[in-house]
């Protein structure tokens, strides 16, 4: 993460609501948007992070929901300005580059489960567990 401090680059970040028309983020979590050339080599590229602040969303992903709270998305979204790719879409049972060195240490950090993969499917919320009935007080 300290590299991305130092670096000559700027790296804007942005509601998901500004992004580009052609990546409007219906079936999308976040999106970083390089908008020039990586010239000094180090990897990083300028360019903007869009993404919800407010939204956790929940992905399906080997079998297991998981949460992708906001804070999660930019850590996947700032490995992607470092330079950090995802796997081929074919190939969506391995996690990637991205989510190994930026999105899964950040969610061990934070006390998430780990995203095993990442072709992962957005689905709803999971229901809150009903409250078991509290039993009758006996009577004095």
């Amino acid at each position: 993460m300290r590299r991305l401090e130092d670096a000559e680059e700027t790296i804007l970040i942005e509601p998901a609501k500004n992004a580009p028309p052609e990546f409007q983020l219906e079936s999308r979590i976040g999106l970083f948007y390089p908008t020039a050339l990586d010239e000094d080599k180090d990897r990083i590229r300028t360019g903007t992070i869009f993404y919800d602040p407010y939204t956790t969303f929940w992905i399906k992903c080997g079998g297991e929901t998981l949460p992708f709270p906001p804070d999660v998305v930019l850590a996947h979204e700032m490995g992607h300005a470092y330079g950090l790719s995802d796997p081929p879409t074919d190939q969506d049972y391995l996690t990637g580059q991205c989510i190994d060195t930026f999105e899964n240490p950040y969610r061990k950090e934070k006390g998430l489960p780990e995203r095993p993969c990442y072709g992962c499917e957005r689905v709803k919320p999971p229901s809150p567990k009903p409250e078991k009935p509290k039993a009758p007080r006996p009577k004095r």
